[in-house]
């Protein structure tokens, strides 16, 4: 209700981060990952942006590029999503939770450490963040904003891969890039 980005964008994260986790267990075999595991990721993706909640208006709402003074304050949300979901006490022990906080906290970290809130490097990101960046930062592209156009699928590929929207894990790059040549994933996310 509070922000542009339409309940698609829920949906298409976790469509995408369910592509992508198939894609990295089945191709890697560095992650050993059931579908239960996946089920729990893709589903706690929707709460990546819970954050948002303590952001004022006029910055979610923006309909032009942000300053770095209000940049500063958007970039808080990942940190406000984790202390709302860790005041859940009852759910703390709930896998869904933990990884809903993980994902909150670190979806907007890069592999070279250039990301936020703390900066991690490399493999210091929690997988399930990694996974979920690299689909935030995907939908983010093809999808119109107020203060951008959208771009079509080949493009935001060739992007991504360029390192244009930050550093990703070379595994979770590789994982993106047979995945999205999958028609399937065109179809679900274009809509």
């Amino acid at each position: 209700f509070r922000n542009g980005e339409s309940g698609q964008h829920v949906l298409h994260i976790n469509q995408i981060t369910q592509m992508l986790l198939e894609t990295l267990t089945k191709k890697t075999g560095r992650y050993n990952l059931t579908w239960h595991d996946r089920f729990i990721i893709a589903t706690a993706s929707a709460l990546h942006d819970i954050g948002k909640i303590g952001i004022p208006e006029e910055i979610i709402n923006k309909p032009a590029r942000l300053t770095t003074e209000e940049f500063e304050i958007m970039k808080r949300h990942t940190v406000i999503g984790e202390d709302i979901l860790k005041k859940l006490d009852t759910y703390q022990d709930e896998k869904l939770v933990q990884v809903a906080m993980q994902i909150c906290r670190s979806h907007h970290e890069r592999y070279d450490g250039q990301g936020y809130p703390k900066g991690l490097i490399g493999d210091e990101i929690p997988l399930e963040a990694q996974v979920v960046g690299l689909a935030d930062a995907y939908d983010a592209l093809i999808s119109e904003r107020p203060y951008k156009r959208k771009i079509n699928h080949g493009e935001a590929v060739r992007m991504i891969v360029n390192g244009e929207c930050g550093s990703f894990s070379p595994k979770v790059i590789l994982s993106f890039i047979i995945a999205s040549m999958n028609k399937t994933w065109i179809e679900k996310v274009s809509k």
